[in-house]
């Protein structure tokens, strides 16, 4: 009888474990943003030739809307991938930041404040969260959404965060 009790308790517990994990993903390991940058690239299909990364340090901070001790405090490793020559306004930020958390709410913060420039000829903007990584993309509509889909792939199908805005400008 109360091995029948045991098996049935620990059945439960098995179960309740199993459906708490469902939809949670590990977010691959990537050795830096630069790498994951170079991965979303090569997985959404877009051509690499004439594109420029620059990493991002406290002293480039706010190239993404952060002070330097924000930066400090929130980012592990930042990198910005921009065309030399581009007529869709095509930048990609990459972060890799020190929690989950300060990735989520790095993330809102920065899709809330965005404002397109008047001379901006990106169509679309994406930012999305897996993990610590968080990438905000801007260009063609078709590049953001293969972009955005590229970074859920490589986080194993789930984002914690993914808001889209088109400019209307």
């Amino acid at each position: 009888m109360l091995k029948k009790r045991m098996s049935a308790v620990l059945s439960a517990i098995w179960l309740v474990c199993m459906v708490t994990s469902c939809g949670r993903h590990a977010m691959p390991n990537f050795e830096s943003a630069d790498t994951l940058a170079r991965e979303i690239y090569h997985t959404a299909g877009l051509d690499m030739d004439g594109v420029y990364g620059e990493v991002l340090g406290e002293h480039s901070a706010y190239c993404a809307g952060m002070s330097e001790d924000e930066f400090r405090s929130l980012v592990e490793s930042a990198v910005v991938y921009r065309k030399m020559i581009d007529s869709d306004g095509q930048t990609l930020y990459v972060f890799q930041m020190k929690s989950e958390r300060a990735s989520a709410d790095f993330a809102k913060k920065y899709y809330e404040s965005y404002e397109w420039a008047a001379c901006d000829n990106a169509e679309k903007l994406v930012v999305a969260c897996a993990g610590s990584w968080l990438i905000c993309f801007k260009s063609s509509a078709d590049e953001a959404d293969a972009v955005l889909q590229s970074f859920k792939t490589l986080s194993g199908g789930t984002l914690f965060y993914d808001k889209a805005q088109i400019n209307k400008g």
